[in-house]
């Protein structure tokens, strides 16, 4: 992903990074029971042996080569969640999955963001903290350091980011990010203050990047005005990966249709190019 993004930006600003993949195997645990958390919420993380077989931490972290970084003033807007507590139904009974956004999937991007020369400003529905995967930290075996470093520099920010209401104009930005983690499915189709900055987005040539779940957040471009991605073409978390999660325990449970991201983006009007998971992107 930020390898595809950064590809994009470049066309638009002065300067180079290149980045590249490679995906490793990790071992299998058979632990297979989502893991219960210590709160009053009653809530659950993934067992052990999803955690393995299915993270995105799957993928090797490889560092940036920057050859000239951008120098200039735009930022990058991060358009985020402050949810974390999501739905899912276990047969006839409500049970919640202990969400927010998959911190390598937020800040790995962020990283390479900010090392070819981009800095960041923040944005929830009502500027609350944003809603990380607290335990999506210990997946990142041999880049730990590197996503805690950059959560670190921009936590106060996470904190206290900006209204979706408050942002009126996109001058100031180069491009907008939407992370993944199963967080964007709890709310961010709802909001057509987020429907907005994507729709102004959009006109304004900005170009918009997301991963994982992220891309359930387009649906809110869909709220007050006319959908821009209609005819588009998207590479996304597929809705049978998620049907097939709680099979290894990943989910407690299954989310609703109303939650699938892929299956809503197709009827707007959006073709999906991926029917697994892999480490392609579309452009």
């Amino acid at each position: 992903l930020a390898v595809a993004a950064l590809e994009v930006l470049q066309t638009k600003f002065d300067f180079e990074a290149t980045l590249p993949a490679e995906v490793v195997a990790m071992n299998m645990d058979p632990q297979l029971a989502p893991r219960r958390t210590e709160n009053e919420t009653d809530s659950y993380i993934p067992s052990t042996y999803a955690l393995n077989v299915s993270s995105p931490a799957m993928v090797d972290f490889q560092e940036l080569t920057v050859i000239r970084p951008y120098n200039g003033t735009l930022k990058i807007l991060v358009l985020a969640t402050s949810e974390w507590l999501l739905d899912v139904m276990d047969g006839s009974q409500t049970v919640f999955f202990n969400t927010g956004h998959h911190t390598t999937e937020m800040f790995v991007p962020l990283h390479h963001f900010s090392r070819s020369g981009f800095d960041f400003d923040f944005a929830t529905q009502e500027g609350n903290e944003i809603a990380l995967e607290e335990w999506t930290f210990d997946l990142a075996v041999g880049y730990e350091d590197v996503i805690q470093a950059m959560r670190d520099s921009v936590s106060d920010r996470l904190a206290t980011p900006q209204k979706f209401d408050d942002i009126t104009n996109l001058d100031a930005y180069a491009a907008v990010f939407i992370p993944g983690g199963h967080g964007p499915v709890i709310d961010l189709h709802l909001h057509e203050s987020l429907g907005r900055i994507l729709r102004m987005a959009h006109a304004q040539n900005l170009t918009t990047i997301s991963l994982c779940h992220g891309p359930n957040a387009l649906r809110s471009a869909a709220l007050g005005g006319d959908f821009p991605y209609s005819g588009y073409k998207i590479r996304i978390f597929p809705d049978m990966a998620d049907d097939w999660s709680p099979t290894v325990g990943y989910l407690p449970g299954y989310i609703t249709e109303a939650m699938k991201a892929e299956a809503n983006l197709k009827a707007l009007g959006v073709e999906v190019e991926n029917t697994e998971m892999d480490d392609s992107v579309s452009v």
